[in-house]
């Protein structure tokens, strides 16, 4: 092995089996190597990433993977209006909601680490053993929009970025809404990837200590 980073192959059969394969080049935190990448239609991904941390090797796994696509439910919601501004705090889960990474408080250095949310929710429950955020997020992915019976979910934490004021660090997420449903169509893809995203601060009361546990972990064993 060489000094020039790694290479992170994952492919639908890989992703489910658990198997990775490994090489190197570079990337920050990941660059996309399929040709003509399309997340709703690729049936695989290639990945460099130029750091081989947690935090890196779980985002070039997780963000955009087209495993992750839930399929259009055989039966729509009652729900046809499209969702207003108001409503995009998903039950007042998500505070300030924006349309655009760029709108949010995040520093520059802060976006250049996102987090994916599923692997870490997991990790950070061995840490701290604490449910306030992983909790916060089920209620956001928990909203039906009058459509009980749906199993699939209209929409989904997939990303988590921590963002530091005043001396408190807050989590600041990225919402991935469903592709076949309508009810977004006031939202924007910023990313052109045809999944549409809404932008916020998570509201979640966590305990200081559990909340000060986590954060130190994030950054100095997750993401070093």
């Amino acid at each position: 092995m060489s000094n020039h980073g790694t290479f992170l192959r994952i492919s639908t059969a890989m992703l489910l089996s658990g198997g990775i394969l490994f090489t190197l080049s570079a990337g920050l935190p990941y660059v996309e190597e399929v040709p003509q990448f399309n997340r709703l239609k690729s049936h695989v991904t290639i990945r460099k990433i130029d750091r081989p941390t947690l935090a890196d090797l779980d985002f070039a796994a997780y963000d955009r993977n087209p495993v992750l696509i839930d399929p259009s439910p055989s039966k729509k919601g009652k729900r046809h209006a499209p969702l207003t501004g108001e409503e995009l705090t998903f039950g007042g889960m998500l505070v300030s909601p924006k349309q655009s990474l760029s709108e949010t408080p995040l520093t520059d250095d802060e976006k250049q680490q996102p987090l994916a949310w599923k692997p870490l929710m997991k990790k950070l429950w061995n840490v701290v053993k604490d449910d306030h955020l992983s909790s916060a997020g089920d209620r956001i992915a928990a909203k039906k929009w009058s459509d009980d019976a749906a199993y699939q979910p209209y929409q989904e934490v997939t990303t988590a970025y921590l963002h530091d004021i005043d001396g408190v660090s807050e989590f600041w997420v990225k919402v991935e809404c469903a592709p076949w449903s309508a009810l977004f169509k006031n939202v924007t893809d910023e990313d052109g990837d045809g999944v549409r995203e809404v932008y916020g601060k998570l509201a979640v009361s966590m305990p200081i200590d559990s909340l000060k546990k986590a954060v130190q972990w994030i950054r100095s064993g997750y993401c070093e």
